[in-house]
């Protein structure tokens, strides 16, 4: 079956920062991001799409740091959680790298993602302190009701 593409409305460019060098078991959350968790009480944010950014896409993060390389998506899962509940649990972030798989962007059905109880988590070593890894929301907004 053939997915159809993805219409980009709205999106975001989201950074994890590790601090220090990544240890297995380590898990870092995102910050609060005010685009992606409007606090007005009538509007929704449904992720639709999302793609990793690493060091092959970009070479430095919008806030200054060196992306971490293509090969080290591989030590690092990403979960996402609604409410707070993780629905997408550890998902392997080489998995949302577009350009392994065909330049498709993974496409999730309007799921409104709790970003500040969302992480990455690392499993295994490789990551160096003060290497970031991003990753491209992308949303739409709906009223409630």
């Amino acid at each position: 079956m053939i997915t159809p593409e993805l219409i980009i409305t709205n999106s975001y460019l989201a950074e994890i920062n590790f601090s220090q060098a990544g240890a297995a078991g380590q898990r870092v959350y995102f910050k609060d991001i005010p685009t992606l968790t409007p606090r007005d009480g009538k509007t929704i944010i449904e992720t639709v799409g999302l793609e990793v950014i690493c060091r092959t896409e970009l070479t430095y993060s919008p806030n200054g740091a060196a992306l971490i390389a293509s090969a080290n998506l591989a030590t690092i899962a990403l979960t996402l959680t609604v409410g707070s509940k993780e629905r997408c649990f550890l998902i392997p972030c080489k998995s949302l790298q577009t350009t392994i798989n065909g330049g498709q962007i993974r496409r999730f059905y309007n799921l409104p993602v709790n970003i500040v109880k969302s992480y990455v988590q690392v499993v295994d070593a490789g990551i160096a302190a003060g290497e970031s890894v991003c990753f491209n929301f992308y949303y739409r907004e709906r009223i409630k009701g």
